[in-house]
């Protein structure tokens, strides 16, 4: 065999071993970032998955984003919801941020994720918004 034909081969070798440990791995995909431009769409995650849902938001309105509605058989919240406020000037008071949501796959199926931003005492009050996903859990 030349040369040439052996390194080849190597290489053909060594991509197949590559991909063979790829299959074999059992980590989840990254976590899919979702932001209020897929409001009212359809994602598809993996078992054992993650989303990160990022919305706006501005607590000091008295405003919070808070989960109205999710299959906690198929997904369930991580942990608290973090929020991260806007790079502002110092001194500038009653500036926004980004609210964080972190969600993973637990099982297969289908489930409605809704968020409510709402006032937590105006319980007689419709939301000020909603951000609805559905997120299909498929192997």
């Amino acid at each position: 065999m030349s040369k040439s034909a052996r390194l080849i081969l190597a290489g053909a070798l060594s991509a197949l071993l590559l991909l063979l440990l790829g299959a074999c791995s059992n980590r989840p995909p990254a976590p899919q970032k979702v932001t209020a431009e897929q409001n009212g769409k359809t994602i598809t995650l993996r078992p054992g998955q993650e989303v990160i849902i990022l919305l706006e938001a501005n607590p000091t309105t008295g405003y919070a984003w808070e989960v109205a509605q999710v299959d906690e058989g198929i997904l369930q919240q991580i942990g608290e919801t973090g929020y991260t406020p806007e790079a502002t000037s110092p001194g500038v008071v009653g500036a926004g941020g980004t609210a964080a949501f972190r969600f993973q796959a637990v099982a297969q199926g289908t489930t409605t994720l809704q968020l409510a931003y709402r006032r937590p005492w105006e319980t007689d009050k419709p939301p000020a918004t909603t951000f609805t996903l559905t997120v299909r859990v498929r192997p």
